[in-house]
């Protein structure tokens, strides 16, 4: 499933230990999640005002609201996330 994104629209997702990176648009905050047996990452977006700080790493779950691209990598935008 990790390369094919767009099959999680709707689903629920969890990761552990992503780290921050960088705000997008104003109403997401970017993590990037790194696949262990692939050593390629994938961009996550939550959608929320608060705020984090460089490479601050959480876990989280929520449900995936929709994908996007960003040149050329696949983004996953999550809403109603929980921070464990």
């Amino acid at each position: 499933m990790a390369n094919h994104p767009d099959e999680w629209v709707g689903e629920s997702i969890r990761a552990e230990n992503v780290n921050y990176y960088e705000p997008y648009q104003e109403d997401y905050q970017g993590f990037r999640a790194v696949y262990e047996e692939q050593d390629e990452g994938r961009p996550f977006m939550l959608k929320t005002d608060k705020q984090f700080h460089d490479n601050e790493e959480i876990s989280f779950s929520g449900t995936v609201e929709k994908t996007g691209e960003l040149q050329g990598v696949k983004i996953i935008f999550v809403e109603n996330f929980t921070i464990e």
